[in-house]
């Protein structure tokens, strides 16, 4: 596997350590990379049931999530995580096209395009309104023009 400038990586399964083959220079170095670092992963892991609330499908596996729910499955108690969406509803694993909208974001969306048109026809009826004011005050000008200079050759 090749690594940055030149440095090749490998490892060696057995042992479990990486080595580093540095060729840039006229020898080849070889030094050791650790592979994972120590004490950073958890070590708290139980099983866990998952249930997803769109189609009540529950499963057991391994976790560190803390909650304080429960649940009995087969004679035996498991900490409990509700979840909206899973691998058994999702519809990208399920292959079935619908809306699955547990959080409203799709009603969130409707009222906003709703508020979007709302806004959008109050403008164009207050520059018709605008327009039509407009017009009154050209016409009552001319009116007035025409009236003051009837008024003057008379």
């Amino acid at each position: 596997m090749e690594g940055h400038h030149g440095i090749e990586l490998f490892t060696n399964y057995q042992t479990a350590v990486r080595w580093a083959v540095d060729q840039r220079g006229k020898g080849v170095i070889y030094y050791p990379i650790e592979i994972m670092r120590k004490s950073i992963h958890p070590d708290n892991y139980r099983l866990v049931a998952f249930k997803d609330l769109n189609d009540d499908t529950t499963f057991v596996t391994r976790s560190t999530v803390l909650t304080d729910e429960t649940i009995d499955i087969d004679g035996t108690t498991y900490p409990l995580v509700k979840v909206h969406i899973s691998s058994s509803s999702h519809p990208f694993f399920t292959g079935e096209e619908r809306i699955l909208d547990v959080e409203g974001r799709v009603d969130k969306f409707k009222a906003r395009a709703a508020a979007g048109e709302a806004s959008k026809e109050k403008r164009a009826n207050a520059a018709q309104k605008q327009a039509k004011r407009q017009v009154a005050k050209e016409d009552k000008s001319l009116r007035q023009l025409l009236t003051k200079s009837l008024s003057l050759k008379i």
